[in-house]
């Protein structure tokens, strides 16, 4: 086992491991590993909303077809005028989160980290749990704050280099060529977990479409 997360206590001197901190992973490595995490989260983000947006079209669209053949007045279908900010949030916000934690809770890999070559594991060195992946999911939310900065430099004074959403869900990212990486299950369980992330999308969707029905 390695040594944990260290750090010098600043009044004694002496290196201090915090408790549950303890690492039995290897140190992140690869080349240009940060500009790596940063581009995999933008794959991330490009992907959500292109899944949301065609997830939401494509319902629509089956929407209309269905109301036309019951001889339902399409002009009944919702044009978005008086649905609220706050329901948008909430559902943007479980749409968002579901893809990422699905993928990585299942298969220690996003879309971003399948490309770039990264994936998650806890810090004992087992494949990142759903639970794990839903602390970095949501944290992702401050460590995005300003422009990424606040994850940054988290990252930078850290060996792992953990952003607080992986210091709070115990997760390390590393690179695909590091020998944890048998552990992820590859490809297979990458395009599973995918599969039933773009199922839970469509279903989210369809909620959205009833909800703004409703309302």
């Amino acid at each position: 086992m390695l040594p944990g997360y260290e750090y010098v206590d600043t009044e004694t001197g002496i290196r201090v491991v915090p408790p549950n901190e303890i690492l039995s992973v290897a140190l992140p490595e690869g080349k240009l590993y940060l500009p790596r995490r940063f581009l995999a989260f933008v794959i991330d983000l490009i992907t959500y909303y292109a899944v949301a947006l065609g997830a939401n079209l494509g319902l629509t669209a089956l929407f209309r077809v269905v109301l036309n053949w019951i001889k339902f007045p399409i002009i009944m279908l919702p044009d978005g005028s008086g649905f609220g900010m706050l329901t948008y949030l909430i559902f943007g916000l479980l749409s968002m989160t579901s893809l990422k934690v699905i993928c990585e809770g299942l298969s220690s890999q996003t879309l971003g980290k399948k490309i770039t070559g990264l994936f998650v594991v806890m810090q004992d060195g087992r494949p990142c749990t759903l639970r794990a992946a839903l602390i970095r999911s949501l944290a992702i939310h401050i460590d995005s704050l300003f422009w990424g900065l606040v994850g940054l430099i988290k990252m930078r004074n850290n060996p792992w280099k953990q952003r607080h959403g992986d210091v709070w869900g115990k997760t390390v990212v590393l690179s695909s060529n590091q020998e944890d990486f048998q552990q992820s299950g590859g490809r297979t369980t990458f395009l599973v977990a995918f599969f039933i992330a773009l199922l839970l999308q469509c279903f989210i969707s369809s909620l959205w479409l009833a909800f703004r029905i409703l309302s």
